[in-house]
């Protein structure tokens, strides 16, 4: 340690303790909070809709519109069957702009953008090729591919109209 430090030294005011008090009051408000949160949140899982969850199994996925995606990789991830990164994945899926004269982004459109918005896509297909873009590229198991999430994804998918889920 360098007594001569260019740095001055931090005054402390005496409103500020850098000694930890204990406090039982505080704790237990604490826990209270916690458990109270706790309880929120399983509420809120039970409270999930399963007529939407039943919606989303019953899908098919080879012939949606990037619309009506949106709307159920919504409400996968609501019944928690997805995760954020996994809904914003699909709901990417498919164009998102064009290339301007000098390989520049131009985005489409308003009608461009609501005629896309209203062609089906093969989802199943797309989210196949993606996980098969990763192992062709030799990164299954570099864990910033998202490999794992996109084979959950073609499982999950796959099995939608079995009403059976894989968490992604």
């Amino acid at each position: 340690m360098n007594i001569n430090s260019v740095y001055a030294p931090i005054a402390q005011s005496a409103s500020t303790s850098a000694t930890a008090t204990s406090s039982n009051k505080s704790a237990a408000n604490f826990a209270d909070i916690l458990q109270g949160q706790k309880k929120m949140a399983a509420d809120k899982n039970m409270s999930v809709d399963n007529s939407s969850q039943a919606n989303w199994r019953n899908v098919d996925f080879t012939n949606l519109t990037p619309k009506q995606m949106r709307t159920i990789s919504a409400d996968m991830r609501k019944s928690g069957a997805i995760d954020f990164d996994a809904m914003t994945s699909l709901q990417m899926i498919g164009p998102l702009g064009k290339v301007g004269p000098n390989g520049e982004f131009v985005p489409f459109t308003s009608a461009e953008r609501e005629q896309i918005d209203n062609t089906p896509i093969n989802y199943s297909a797309a989210v196949s090729q993606q996980r098969a873009n990763i192992e062709r590229m030799g990164r299954t198991l570099d864990p910033t591919s998202g490999y794992a999430m996109w084979a959950k994804l073609e499982q999950l998918l796959g099995q939608a109209k079995s009403c059976v889920g894989a968490k992604v």
